[in-house]
């Protein structure tokens, strides 16, 4: 699922969406101008939400699946 969510909402929106799901595995993917500090603030609100798996998806990541490698 890809939905945009404000900060400010992310945990509980987290925690909604995963308190009923066994896999609790969230992928991130952040275009390449996000700053650190707030991909570390979404890990943190996952983890406060019940995540208990995190992935990061980077645009290099994203154009080998594109270009088939």
């Amino acid at each position: 699922m890809k939905q945009e969510v404000p900060m400010s909402g992310a945990q509980e929106f987290l925690r909604t969406t995963f308190e009923s799901r066994r896999e609790k595995t969230l992928f991130i993917i952040g275009a390449g101008t996000v700053r650190y500090g707030e991909i570390m603030r979404l890990i943190d609100a996952a983890v406060g939400a019940g995540v208990t798996k995190v992935g990061i998806v980077t645009d290099g990541m994203r154009q080998e699946a594109h270009s088939g490698k």
